[in-house]
């Protein structure tokens, strides 16, 4: 599985779907345009309509590998069942895969071509290269992501005990 890969799961808990909704609402702003540092509490912007939800954790810093979430929350005979798909914005997906696919041309042809100075015109692009696989291969996706997972759990289950290490199982 990619780190650009949607994930879906469940999160199962015993509380009521209403202490649920309740749970979320306490925790999720109204989306904005501009949103400055200190203009909320609430961990999460988005909506929560019904029983479903779309999300986003609000950071103090700018990244396009924060995650959204949607949810889609039922009550059932035991207690409470979230289904979560949690993934990253499809433009960021596109606009990651067209560099990578332009600097692995631009080496290319690089390569193909006998220039005589070919360690300063590789140079570059072999240190953005270097950049894009290391973020491609998700230490910072992942991270974000478990970030949002780790929060949505901890909210959803708020009646508990708060749970800080709790983590996501992974597929």
């Amino acid at each position: 599985m990619s780190v650009f890969d949607a994930k879906t799961y469940n999160i199962d808990t015993n509380d009521t779907k209403d202490t649920v909704l309740q749970n979320l609402r306490r925790n999720i702003d109204k989306e904005r345009i501009f949103r400055f540092e200190t203009s909320t509490d609430k961990p999460f912007k988005g909506s929560l309509e019904g029983d479903r939800f779309k999300i986003q954790r609000i950071t103090n810093y700018r990244s396009s590998f924060v995650p959204f979430i949607d949810g889609q929350i039922s009550q059932r005979s035991y207690g409470t069942n979230i289904k979560v798909k949690i993934y990253i914005n499809p433009f960021v997906q596109i606009f990651m895969a067209i560099w990578i696919l332009l600097l692995v041309g631009f080496v290319g042809m690089i390569i193909l071509t006998s220039l005589s100075n070919m360690i300063a015109l590789i140079a570059i692009p072999a240190l953005i290269i270097i950049a894009l696989i290391g973020i491609s291969s998700g230490d910072g996706i992942r991270k974000e992501r478990e970030k949002s997972e780790n929060l949505l759990y901890n909210i959803i289950n708020s009646s508990k005990a708060f749970d800080p290490v709790y983590k996501i199982p992974s597929d």
